[in-house]
């Protein structure tokens, strides 16, 4: 599923999904992207891309996605998962899992690294799909509740968005 256009551009975000991942063998598939229209740009949460079983801060052609170094996923089949992804306009990116940090924050680095401008008008929200036109990276579960936030949230608003569950 994708939303209409943004009716006004976006830059420090977050972006929060409650899931339940249908199996932890899947590789690549998007929860919630925020992309320009037709794909070629986006950030999004994604489930076991570069490294099986692990969440990560999905990007275009990687460049804002590092290995995080974190634990697997391990929940069972019906558990609700929550993940936020933090962008704040210093260019860092961090990433929470069930309210409380999943990996160390860090800052992206190399060629088309920082943080993007997501235009009004020519930009939108994606759903269940990495990026559009990614052929078969679509999520294997249940998307229970999604959000895109047009700022980064502090941690202490991640862990009461976690705790208040969905809504």
């Amino acid at each position: 599923a994708e939303t209409s256009p943004l009716p006004h551009d976006v830059r420090a975000k977050t972006l929060e999904v409650w899931a339940l991942p249908a199996n932890l063998s899947q590789r690549g598939g998007g929860l919630i992207s925020l992309e320009t229209i037709g794909g070629r740009i986006f950030d999004a949460v994604v489930f076991g891309e570069r490294e099986p079983k692990k969440w990560t801060a999905g990007s275009s052609f990687f460049n804002r996605t590092i290995d995080l170094g974190a634990e697997s996923e391990s929940s069972k089949p019906g558990d609700v998962v929550h993940i936020a992804i933090i962008y704040r306009e210093d260019n860092s990116i961090a990433v929470y899992r069930n309210g409380v940090p999943y990996a160390e924050t860090y800052v992206p680095r190399g060629t088309d690294a920082t943080l993007r401008t997501y235009s009004a008008s020519e930009s939108h929200v994606l759903f269940g799909l990495r990026h559009t036109g990614a052929g078969n990276w679509f999520f294997a579960g249940e998307i229970e509740e999604a959000w895109l936030y047009d700022r980064a949230l502090t941690a202490v608003q991640v862990a009461a968005s976690f705790l208040t569950g969905v809504p």
